[in-house]
């Protein structure tokens, strides 16, 4: 957070068999160290992780606006690191393919995941955030792409996940996996009862099953509910 001195950046040391074999070294800023760095707007705040695609590092992180993941890219694991860009925001902050670019089209709050290579392909795995809450937290995953000369797109958010393609255009589909939630009064963060919720399994005041509520006492009756697993095949 802003004018916390003690969120100095974030180090990387290598290590031997049983200890420590270099003196920790700087890998990028914290917010109260970044001006001049490129990760303004964008600096480290927690869930560091490291992948190697060709010849280049990746180092992955949760920035200090929390929604997003971001990366930095250098030729060695312990140094050289500059600002690539955000791999995905879990409210699609910064996508203007059908909003505009800093309008948050879901509810968001922070974020954790990485990157993973499945069969040749890489793929980003991260979370939003249901029932409301940032304690509440749905697994999602989106193909990236990455483009010859080592950048990576942000991937936008979808419903289809790892499906390879849209959702066939029949049959029914659970709402929970809504990508977009939003209304004429846009935030970026969860925590405010005004706005409609993804849930999961959950009841609303007329006995009916709801995947998405969107008033105040749907969501308090959903959030008192404890259901077993629901066939949804005769609904």
């Amino acid at each position: 957070m802003k004018s916390e001195k003690n969120r100095l950046l974030i180090l990387i040391c290598r290590l031997g068999s049983i200890f420590l074999t270099e003196n920790p070294v700087f890998v990028a800023p914290g917010c109260e160290y970044s001006k001049g760095t490129g990760f303004e707007e964008h600096e480290f705040f927690e869930a560091p992780s490291i992948r190697k695609i060709g010849e280049t590092y990746y180092f992955i992180y949760s920035s200090i606006v929390m929604h997003e993941l971001c990366y930095a890219v250098s030729d060695s694991p312990t140094k050289g690191f500059s600002y690539g860009g955000v791999l995905v925001s879990n409210c699609d902050m910064h996508i203007d393919t059908y909003k505009p670019a800093q309008m948050p089209a879901a509810y968001g709050a922070n974020n954790h995941g990485s990157i993973v290579n499945i069969l040749g392909e890489w793929y980003i795995f991260y979370h939003r955030h249901t029932n409301g809450t940032w304690y509440s937290r749905q697994g999602c995953a989106e193909k990236l792409n990455v483009q010859k000369d080592g950048s990576i797109s942000q991937a936008e958010m979808t419903s289809c996940g790892l499906n390879g393609g849209p959702l066939k255009g029949k049959g029914e589909y659970p709402a929970y996996i809504a990508c977009n939630l939003f209304t004429d009064t846009p935030s970026v963060y969860v925590g405010d009862n005004r706005f409609p919720k993804v849930m999961q399994e959950v009841i609303n005041t007329i006995n009916r099953i709801k995947y998405i509520c969107d008033n105040e006492k749907d969501i308090k009756a959903a959030l008192d509910s404890r259901l077993p697993k629901i066939d949804m095949s005769s609904y």
